[in-house]
């Protein structure tokens, strides 16, 4: 009956940790698979730990020894389910089975050095103090799971290759180094070497939290830099815009001051009855007027001017413009709302210059206080399979940002963005509240 009740509590604990670490990497990690595909591989990932796991433990009472097995079952997982790059899978398949070896040296050497009990005993024995100690060392994986969980999502991390890659060398290592101490403790040692394990584990420990505090300040630094840089080019495309408005002006004044004569010179060819003279002018005179065609008018003149010069951009490019837009933008964030605009038209120009057939859908809509922004354009192959993150491809620094601002300004907005692909055309939706008092 012992036996029987030790086997399941084993694999009780075994089949925990697998949903506790796998938590840990779905509440972390962005997930690039539909929900319900999601929540399949979410439990495929936990008993896949739970089978590796008791496998090990049937292979040896040294229950460290598989952190490696383990490790390579959370990434598995990273890599087909979750977005980012190698090395943060790499990061965050580490830190579950890194956070395990660390609860379990911690209380096992504790409980060996204070109470003096053999490493053996305490790993192999069926009695009430292992079942403590097992209890203590789970409660202690889901604090300091708890407490990563919290930095990582309130700290969006953002490093580069090479920091990505020293970060993980420092964090792998670690994991390696206290698999051979658990090894030293396990294969037997005198209560002084135990002792000066405890105090080199210890100081390990200490290296470890000093590397994820550094992780969050080197990530808050870069982040820093990276708003810096779109706070650059949202000035710039805003001084830009400014400059265009005042340059349309110019231009509507100057048609203003010469629609006088131009009526003078079309009643002159009238009277003198050279009517085809009359039609051949003032068809040059439309074909003049393409050059400065106002696509739409609202009751913003910000969006005005903004939309009609991207959009006579596009046409001078050979592209198909469609707009269906409401006249009543309103008392609006003008700044926010043309550096959206600004950024989601370039984005769909750039794209439909790669293309033979250009098209650009633009939509415009209020539902109650929120605005939405809706244009597609047509592709002739898939974006998002090959880049579902939506990653530049560009070269310089301040290149491939447009992504980003139109996500910051929804986010800022109470709103979100979508980006989605149909019938050979990729769309970007915004549903954001521009108000002035944001």
């Amino acid at each position: 009956m012992l036996k029987v009740f030790w086997l399941c509590f084993e694999l009780f604990i075994n089949l925990f940790q697998g949903v506790v670490c796998s938590s840990f990497i779905w509440k972390t990690a962005e997930s690039k698979i539909s929900k319900t595909k999601s929540l399949i591989c979410f439990w495929l990932c936990s008993f896949s730990y739970f089978a590796v796991v008791t496998l090990m433990n049937y292979i040896s009472y040294f229950e460290g020894i598989g952190i490696f097995a383990y490790t390579g079952v959370f990434f598995f997982f990273l890599l087909f389910c979750h977005y980012g790059n190698i090395f943060k899978k790499i990061l965050l398949a580490v830190i579950p089975t890194s956070c395990l070896a660390f609860s379990n040296v911690i209380v096992v050497q504790f409980s060996g050095v204070v109470f003096d009990i053999p490493i053996v005993d305490i790993l192999s024995k069926q009695d009430l103090a292992r079942f403590t100690i097992v209890i203590i060392v789970n409660i202690i994986l889901v604090i300091i799971l708890l407490l990563i969980q919290t930095l990582f999502t309130k700290n969006d991390i953002s490093l580069n290759k090479s920091e990505w890659l020293l970060i993980c060398s420092v964090l792998s290592l670690s994991v390696l180094d206290f698999a051979f101490l658990y090894g030293a403790i396990f294969l037997g040692a005198s209560q002084i070497i135990r002792q000066f394990i405890a105090i080199a584990i210890f100081l390990l420990i200490v290296i470890v939290s000093t590397v994820y505090f550094l992780l969050i300040k080197l990530s808050n630094k870069n982040r820093i830099e990276t708003e810096h840089i779109l706070l650059k080019q949202q000035y710039n495309l805003q001084a830009k815009s400014i400059e265009e408005i005042k340059n349309q002006y110019t231009k509507l004044r100057k048609t203003r001051h010469d629609f006088s004569n131009i009526l003078k010179i079309v009643h002159n060819l009238l009277n003198d009855n050279k009517i085809p003279e009359a039609n051949e002018y003032i068809s040059q005179y439309f074909q003049k007027q393409k050059e400065t065609a106002r696509f739409i008018v609202t009751d913003n003149e910000y969006v005005n001017a903004i939309i009609n010069l991207k959009l006579s951009d596009a046409t001078a490019k050979n592209i198909e413009i469609k707009i269906n837009t409401i006249s009543d933008i309103g008392n609006v964030d003008n700044w926010d709302l043309c550096n959206l605009l600004g950024n989601m038209l370039d984005n769909a120009i750039e794209s439909c210059e790669k293309c033979t057939e250009r098209y650009i859908s633009l939509y415009i809509a209020r539902e109650n206080n929120f605005l939405i922004i809706a244009i597609k354009n047509k592709i002739e192959k898939s974006i998002l399979k090959d880049n579902p993150a939506l990653n530049t491809n560009k070269n310089g620094l301040e290149h491939g940002y447009g992504i980003r601002i139109i996500k910051d300004i929804a986010q800022h907005h109470n709103g979100f963005v979508d980006f989605y692909e149909e019938d050979n055309y990729f769309c970007c939706r915004v549903y954001a509240e521009f108000n002035c008092n944001i």
